[in-house]
């Protein structure tokens, strides 16, 4: 179950990301490949994680996947938890827009 979330409300991407940063044998792990594992099995990607990110490398690789992806990416709009981001030309460079529950959308970013 890709949207479980555990006890302490993080998700697999985020505690995976937690662990990154908070782990003491963090430098003994690959937290690229386990958020890589992650996101390829169709983890979502919220916005705000990428910016949160503490580690920069993290960060850059996570960017990266959603610049790549931008269909996996959401972003949280008023109104709906979870939405898919949808990059368009006509809102100018660097806009996107959110597809709420499929059937509207507001501008973001």
């Amino acid at each position: 179950d890709l949207s479980h979330v555990n006890g302490y409300g993080g998700t697999l991407l985020s505690t995976i990301l937690h662990g990154s940063e908070n782990n003491p044998a963090r430098a003994d792990r690959n937290h690229e490949a386990c958020l890589r594992l992650a996101l390829e099995a169709g983890v979502t990607l919220p916005r705000h994680v990428i910016t949160a990110t503490g580690r920069s490398d993290l960060r850059r690789f996570l960017s990266d996947w959603a610049e790549a992806r931008p269909g996996q990416g959401v972003c949280e709009c008023p109104g709906s938890p979870s939405t898919t981001v949808m990059p368009t030309e006509s809102l100018g460079p660097g806009r996107q827009v959110c597809i709420i529950a499929g059937n509207g959308f507001s501008p973001v970013g």
